[in-house]
């Protein structure tokens, strides 16, 4: 029986350790199913650390020197109020960036600070440590950041520690595209608008925004502001349009880019002319006003044959070609994607109608892509164009001559402008230089825009707007030929 009974027991023992195995696996598995959705409405009482946003923007522009700028702070938002045991979170910066040397350079940095937003949600961190990086030669960089020792501070969660908040390749870039802007008074009126361009979105602070400032003679201007996609428009709250060349410091504050703590302050230079169209690479809202005259040209009609005869598609392409004018200036812009080498170049012509010439009406005239700096003007006979210009934007280069006569032609000095992504170009033609050509207010003018290609392979034209205006292009596009009656058609007003 003794063995019996042992032999039960066994069983038994074994039995009940199944049983409770098999409970306690249970109990296991039925405690992790619930684990994700309390841990999600732990998380919430608690508060976790986020940022939206895959770049972060400075409180400066392309160029500037922030090795000493302060104030600049980005938002690390955590839902819920948080405190800090310590003065400060513990954490690093990790930062790729190019040296004074121009080679990609990293730094580790572990001493992090900054503030409380008022009600305690957010943390505005200090990245100065990033900033004093950027010279002016250097305005960019990506940065690492790990951030932790944070604990909440309200609800039945309070005291609990935060998880440490991590983010990877962040993108730190200026916010502003310039400091100094033209803009024009033609047509002013309290109602009239003038835009400042900036890299990334922004808000207005709901404490308070503002644009005042002075000019030389210490009269006072005071701005109305709000926000147009990645602009801040300002329309003026005074009835008398400023002088021409009047200069006006004005000082930005409450101006929130996206991602940032503490709102930005800017001082800025406006330049208010007479002129239509200030030539400085911003897109003027004159050039979509009823002042100007556009044509648009089809997207991806680059290929060009070269001379070792392979087809080439070149990364330029003009799709947009306008023209207005003033009494002082006639001005050109051009839209697309305008990249170009340093011996890449655009060229442009007018020409009077000359519907009289029996020449000019049955002939064509032969554009020769030379590899020269005048792009083989010499080739072009009087008269076809009256006016012809080239601009190499890589190097700055431009040259621009009017035909006074069957034999001379005169250098024109021109004002040519590109903005800093190279998808536009302006450029302004002085009316008395125009006036030598015979071209005056009343007449009707053809224009053309040329984008000539200088490659190893040979040079050609890979765009032509219009694209009626090249009735013929040699078997490798070296050379072209114009019929300017077909080109974009202008009366100068």
């Amino acid at each position: 029986m003794k063995k019996t009974n042992i032999l039960v027991k066994t069983v038994l023992v074994s039995t009940m350790t199944a049983l409770f195995a098999t409970a306690f696996t249970a109990c296991e598995n039925l405690q992790g199913s619930l684990s994700s959705s309390m841990q999600a409405e732990l998380n919430e009482q608690t508060g976790t650390a986020s940022y939206d946003y895959k770049t972060w923007y400075y409180n400066g522009y392309s160029g500037e020197d922030m090795t000493s700028a302060d104030a600049q702070t980005l938002c690390v938002n955590f839902g819920q109020k948080v405190y800090l045991k310590s003065v400060n979170p513990s954490g690093k910066f990790v930062i790729t960036y190019t040296d004074s040397d121009g080679d990609t350079a990293t730094k580790s940095i572990t001493s992090l600070g900054g503030g409380f937003s008022p009600d305690c949600i957010s943390y505005y961190l200090d990245m100065s440590p990033v900033t004093r990086l950027l010279d002016g030669i250097t305005s960019s960089a990506t940065v690492d950041i790990k951030m932790s020792g944070f604990y909440c501070a309200e609800g039945e969660q309070t005291d609990r520690p935060i998880a440490a908040f991590e983010l990877s390749a962040l993108q730190v870039r200026p916010l502003f595209t310039a400091t100094k802007f033209d803009f024009s008074t033609v047509d002013f009126s309290t109602s009239s608008s003038f835009e400042i361009p900036f890299t990334g979105s922004l808000t207005l602070n709901e404490e308070g925004s503002s644009v005042t400032g002075s000019d030389s003679s210490g009269k006072s201007y005071e701005f109305s502001v709000s926000v147009k996609d990645k602009s801040l428009v300002l329309n003026p709250n005074f009835s008398e349009a400023p002088a021409d060349k009047t200069v006006i410091k004005a000082e930005l504050k409450g101006i929130c880019a996206e991602g940032a703590g503490e709102p930005y302050k800017k001082t800025m230079t406006l330049n208010f002319i007479k002129h239509l169209i200030a030539i400085d690479g911003l897109e003027d809202t004159n050039w979509t006003s009823s002042y100007t005259l556009s044509i648009a040209d089809e997207s991806g009609d680059t290929a060009a044959e070269g001379a070792d005869g392979n087809i080439y598609t070149t990364d330029c392409d003009i799709t947009k070609l306008a023209v207005t004018n003033d009494e002082d200036n006639l001005y050109l812009g051009i839209w697309g994607s305008l990249n170009s080498t340093w011996s890449d170049g655009f060229a442009f012509m007018i020409s009077k109608d000359h519907s009289s010439d029996i020449a000019y009406v049955t002939g064509k005239e032969t554009f020769n892509f030379a590899d020269s700096v005048t792009f083989g003007r010499e080739s072009l006979a009087h008269g076809k164009p009256d006016f012809y210009m080239y601009h190499k934007p890589q190097s700055n280069e431009v040259g621009a001559w009017v035909e006074s006569d069957t034999t001379t032609a005169s250098a024109v000095t021109v004002e040519a402008a590109a903005d800093s992504s190279s998808t536009f170009m302006e450029y302004a033609i002085p009316m008395t230089e125009l006036a030598k050509a015979g071209i005056a207010v009343g007449d009707e003018v053809h224009i053309a825009a040329i984008f000539s290609a200088h490659w190893d392979a040979g040079i050609f034209a890979s765009d032509v707007v219009p694209d009626a205006v090249a009735s013929t292009l040699s078997e490798n596009h070296g050379s072209i030929v114009l019929n300017f009656q077909n080109g974009f058609s202008y009366t100068v007003k």
